[in-house]
């Protein structure tokens, strides 16, 4: 999402998360990615980036991935903003990490419809 200065020749804001989840035609979640480890929790600068991304979207919910040796998450409420840190286990062969991925991307489907 490219965000124009308020008075030129300011440069543009280039805000692009790794993922939008889209449902009738509305933003419900963005999430972010990340290749690094998680301990003991996640860089403040990730939380800062994740929310900035929610709020220069108007997602309600907002999602920090990162690889770890076991499936773990957190939820934090942060004003109108829900945050997840997600800690995926994609180990094995790579059938294996997809099917991981995608048992936590249909958790994330079933979160939104329970909200």
């Amino acid at each position: 999402t490219i965000h124009d200065p308020v008075e030129p020749p300011q440069p543009s804001l280039n805000l692009r998360p790794d993922l939008v989840l889209w449902r009738a035609g509305h933003i419900v979640a963005v999430v972010d990615a990340k290749w690094k480890r998680l301990a003991p929790g996640p860089d403040i600068a990730d939380v800062h980036q994740a929310l900035a991304y929610a709020a220069a979207l108007g997602a309600p919910r907002v999602v920090l991935v990162y690889p770890g040796a076991r499936n773990r998450r957190w939820e934090y409420r942060v004003n109108d903003i829900d945050l997840g840190v997600h800690q995926l286990a994609l180990r094995g062969s790579p059938p294996r990490c997809w099917a991981a991925l995608k048992r936590w991307s249909e958790s994330l489907t079933v979160e939104r419809r329970q909200s």
